[in-house]
């Protein structure tokens, strides 16, 4: 048996019976509004990430990647406000 016989039949067997991913819990992304007060409160009150996440139902991660667009969109936005005026 040549070797892309053998990994093709891997693959094959190794496969779930469901074709879509499984999240899991806390991996939803969070709707408009959960983002929106996610950022003010970080903004306002310095709220640590780990409280942030919690609150909101998402990873850690997810938390940080939220900060980062919406601080480059706030940046951006200001960017554009000073060259157009």
């Amino acid at each position: 048996m040549n070797l892309l016989a053998l990994r093709n039949s891997s693959r094959s067997t190794s496969r779930t019976t469901s074709p879509v991913p499984i999240r899991p819990p806390g991996n939803a992304p969070a709707t408009c509004w959960a983002k929106a007060v996610l950022v003010l409160r970080w903004f306002n009150d310095d709220t640590k990430v780990h409280l942030l996440d919690r609150d909101a139902g998402v990873y850690q991660a997810t938390v940080y990647l939220y900060l980062y667009l919406y601080l480059y969109l706030y940046l951006e936005a200001t960017y554009l406000k000073v060259n157009w005026s």
